[in-house]
């Protein structure tokens, strides 16, 4: 595609948007495929392995003041 896009003579002009488009979109899905595909899957893949159940024990024992609720009952 890259002749058909840079191409110069009689009728290159029609050929060369075709080409260009062509191209474009050749790159966008290699970007898709092999940048952002594995980038969200190991995103999501690290979501699973929180412990959620840890994180909402935690935010709950938390205090008004940031400290947690026994060392705020110490005081």
């Amino acid at each position: 595609m890259l002749p058909i896009a840079f191409g110069r003579g009689a009728g290159a002009g029609s050929r060369a948007s075709m080409a260009v488009t062509i191209l474009g979109g050749q790159v966008l899905c290699l970007l898709l495929t092999l940048l952002v595909t594995p980038v969200v899957y190991a995103y999501f893949d690290d979501l699973r392995e929180i412990d959620w159940f840890a994180l909402v024990r935690r935010w709950t024992s938390i205090g008004v003041y940031g400290r947690r609720d026994s060392a705020a009952q110490a005081d």
